[in-house]
């Protein structure tokens, strides 16, 4: 059922007379702000296991249904009858068990309303608790989500677990197509399974997972295939991610969200001490700000990443002594780079995978060489425009073009330097932007190539396997402005 929500949010639960135990699970919510259009239906049977061999279902049964393209969510009429014992059952497109759309006992038949998430090429799964029972389904409407992009947009590929991509038709995973539900922007940014989008109005918009509060649109636990406003903000100049969190940069202040350094919020909360800063950065712990080309820093200081003087973690930002006179600021996993105003590569933080790219290798051992606390000057660089890391690799771009990689090199499987190596097959690049499993480079022509891990399609290019050791074009894209990468899916912002 859908009831109106009371000031501040709660639900009232009412119970007439004597005692009853009461089971409630939250499946989404209305708002006329944002989010999918729903379409009533005539009611479409899709499954009665009465009929025909007339067999109950005793764990899942999954059935195919024709959705919608776009689609994001199902209404539904379930009814369960002859149950062989008391049990639930649990209607949507995953199965399992974790909450139930209705409850009933022996000799009952029980219908109930129920929504359920759903996208295109979705089977419909029903699964019982316990014993057997019959289930009768009918689709009395779905959600669809609405307002292609008419330009400047922000597109996604690859298989999109948590909604990473958005809402989609039925398409491959290596198929590139606009999130939908968004226009207008000018910066992408993304972390595991979540996208992120400044538009041009200096607003913030997120879609996909949303366990830490990563949508920061004020709740935890549902994800949205739909972009959906990040709470507050507004005059945003710069976004950024970790993993799990979002960062944004407005009038020299930093705001953050989601699974952010030390603790996790679903709103956007002020940094404080932070003023006049001109760039942010994360890594899967830390958030960084330059400010007049001072680095600071705050969260765990595992492996020095809040520098030579402080030694436990910091909810404050602290300022990381020696990192000045610095032009721009990147993460890694565990790792933090600066570029400094001459175009040397700065870095500090983890060393385990070679990450610091000064030619030492860390004794797991000893602990020797795995880590810095003072900024060390990553080796062989000069000219450095750009650089980006994840997950023990690291790329920085050239000011020709050109493009170097240390750490886990993502150009070969297992394979690793602990200096600056140069990509051979990258020329005339304006962008890189490192993920988990390899890496983007953005072309002068707008064309984009990749690297590495292709599980979830993050090549989009199924003639690379599941791995490319040796760059790739990435799907058909041209018109690329900028790109981004997280552990599913791929994202470029493009003209039209």
């Amino acid at each position: 059922m859908t009831v109106a929500l009371t000031n501040g949010g709660y639900v009232d639960l009412f119970n007439n007379a004597g005692y009853t135990h009461l089971i409630v699970d939250l499946v989404g919510f209305h708002t006329p702000e944002f989010g999918s259009h729903f379409f009533g239906r005539t009611p479409q049977r899709i499954i009665d296991t009465r009929s025909g061999a007339g067999t109950p279902v005793s764990t899942t049964v999954s059935v195919p249904v024709e959705w919608p393209d776009y689609v994001t969510g199902a209404l539904l009429n379930v009814t369960a009858t002859q149950a062989t014992t008391d049990t639930f059952v649990h209607a949507g497109s995953e199965s399992g068990y974790s909450t139930s759309t209705l409850n009933l006992k022996p000799g009952q038949t029980v219908p109930n309303a129920a929504v359920a998430q759903v996208k295109s090429g979705d089977l419909m799964r029903f699964s019982n608790n316990a014993g057997t029972t019959h289930v009768i389904a009918d689709v009395e409407g779905v959600f669809v989500g609405q307002g292609g992009c008419v330009s400047e947009c922000a597109v996604a590929w690859g298989m999109g677990v948590n909604d990473s991509v958005g809402a989609r038709p039925n398409a491959p995973k290596s198929a590139q197509l606009p999130v939908t539900g968004v226009s207008g922007v000018k910066a992408i940014a993304s972390g595991v399974d979540m996208g992120y989008a400044l538009k041009t109005d200096g607003t913030v918009v997120a879609w996909g997972a949303n366990e830490y509060g990563q949508l920061g649109n004020g709740w935890t636990g549902l994800g949205s295939p739909m972009p959906v406003p990040v709470k507050g903000l507004a005059g945003v100049t710069q976004i950024a991610a970790g993993p799990h969190a979002g960062y944004a940069l407005r009038d020299g202040t930093v705001l953050r969200w989601g699974r952010t350094p030390v603790y996790a919020t679903a709103r956007p909360f002020l940094t404080e001490v932070i003023s006049g800063a001109t760039k942010i950065a994360a890594t899967e712990t830390n958030g960084f700000a330059l400010v007049d080309g001072q680095a600071y820093g705050w969260g765990s200081a595992h492996d020095g990443l809040l520098g030579v003087t402080y030694k436990e973690a910091s909810a404050e930002p602290r300022k990381i002594l020696g990192v000045t006179d610095m032009r721009d600021i990147a993460g890694g996993k565990y790792t933090a780079y600066a570029i400094k105003n001459d175009g040397s590569l700065w870095a500090w933080g983890s060393n385990r995978a070679g990450e610091l790219g000064i030619g030492v290798a860390c004794d797991s051992n000893t602990g020797q060489g795995c880590g810095s606390a003072e900024a060390v000057k990553v080796s062989g660089l000069t000219d450095v425009r750009a650089v980006s890391a994840a997950l023990g690799r690291a790329y920085a771009l050239l000011g020709d073009g050109s493009v170097w990689t240390w750490g886990t090199v993502g150009v070969c499987s297992g394979c690793a330097s602990t200096t600056p190596v140069k990509m051979a097959e990258l020329a005339d690049v304006t962008q890189v932007a490192a993920t988990p499993g390899g890496g983007y480079a953005l072309r002068a022509d707008g064309t984009v190539l990749g690297w590495g891990a292709n599980h979830f399609g993050e090549l989009a290019n199924d003639a690379a396997g599941t791995f490319a050791g040796q760059p790739v074009v990435v799907g058909g894209s041209t018109g690329v402005t900028a790109v981004a990468g997280g552990r599913y899916a791929g994202y470029a912002l493009t003209g039209a």
